[in-house]
């Protein structure tokens, strides 16, 4: 469990969101090939740079950590904090939250998610910040009352 020493506000709920956003983004879109079993697998450590290798040129994004995994299952139930009629302000939190662990910039920009909900993106970004709210309202209401420490 994330400790908080004090008040969360929405910035700091915004950075935990975005980590694990980009923790999510780095997991493998698939599950483990048998391929490996059958495979000859070289005694060589290869170097640093192959060991990140796809093979055709491209890097892949080393996979997080059991850890970090776990911190991003927590953060990413934040979400739900948002009350349930209130959908557009969940997905709006979620798709921000989603970073890529290449360049670090959101997957979906504030204008994007204007074109797809057919808003402006200024107010894409006001209710980006009232679902930041909400949930840290009650990750500190949780906090006051000892259910999340």
């Amino acid at each position: 469990m994330i400790d908080f020493k004090g008040c969360v506000g929405s910035e700091q709920v915004a950075v935990y969101l975005e980590d694990a956003g980009k923790c999510l983004m780095s997991m493998p879109m698939s599950g483990h090939t048998t391929k490996a079993r059958i495979s000859k697998l070289p005694f060589v450590v290869p170097g640093g740079l192959e060991a990140f290798s796809v093979g055709d040129g491209r890097l892949r994004v080393p996979q997080p950590r059991p850890e970090t995994i776990d911190r991003m299952d927590e953060v990413l139930a934040w979400i739900s904090l948002i009350p349930q009629d209130k959908v557009i302000l969940r997905r709006i939190v979620g798709a921000r939250a989603l970073l890529s662990p290449v360049t670090g910039r959101n997957v979906y920009s504030w204008r994007r998610l204007g074109d797809l909900l057919g808003v402006d993106h200024k107010t894409i970004q006001r209710w980006h910040k009232d679902g930041l709210a909400i949930i840290a309202r009650e990750l500190n209401r949780q906090n006051k009352v000892g259910i999340a420490a």
